[in-house]
């Protein structure tokens, strides 16, 4: 719902948005309010909301989901779906009242331990990095592993690049009528 609410949509357009977020029970449950129905919208998300709305048992999903493992990783694709799942699901937590200075400690120490050791140290040298909030740590490591994924990108376009025509040992390509002006 919060990330439809902040939409400049008619009810319609929201409807169908929350609709497409919705699998198989859920969806199912909100079939009686079809979009094309006045207030329908706000009807669905009351019922699902009936249904569902249990923020301690949400909050507690939420936040299984940031438990994050101990493995570090070093593909910038994989931090990348790290990053974008730590987010979202702050942002999820937040739309439900959840403080992220509750756990921000907890995911700050578990990300960190996803990231390879130089972003890792390049956090810690900076001054009161052990005071900055999950916000800033997350800002820090998007845009370190943007530069990653650049730096990364960089390396495969040399790879891929063809050789350089070895020079001196070949001859030249001849023009075009060349082999006429030699022959007279």
């Amino acid at each position: 719902q919060a990330l439809i609410e902040g939409k400049d949509m008619t009810e319609r357009e929201k409807h169908a948005l929350l609709e497409s977020y919705l699998r198989d029970d859920a969806r199912e449950l909100i079939r009686p309010y079809p979009a094309l129905g006045d207030g329908n919208y706000g009807k669905a998300v009351q019922k699902l909301k009936d249904e569902y709305e249990d923020k301690g048992l949400i909050k507690t999903m939420l936040i299984s989901r940031l438990d994050l493992g101990p493995e570090q990783l070093d593909d910038p694709v994989e931090l990348r779906k790290i990053l974008n799942l730590v987010e979202g699901t702050v942002q999820s937590l937040g739309s439900i009242g959840v403080d992220t200075g509750t756990f921000g400690l907890w995911v700050n120490e578990r990300l960190l331990k996803k990231m390879p050791s130089a972003i890792r140290s390049a956090w810690f040298e900076q001054k009161d990095a052990d005071e900055k909030s999950l916000d800033d740590l997350l800002k820090f490591c998007t845009q370190k592993v943007r530069v990653m994924s650049k730096s990364a990108a960089c390396v495969e376009t040399r790879e891929m690049a063809p050789a350089p025509k070895a020079s001196g040992g070949g001859s030249a390509p001849k023009k075009k009528g060349s082999e006429q002006h030699g022959r007279e």
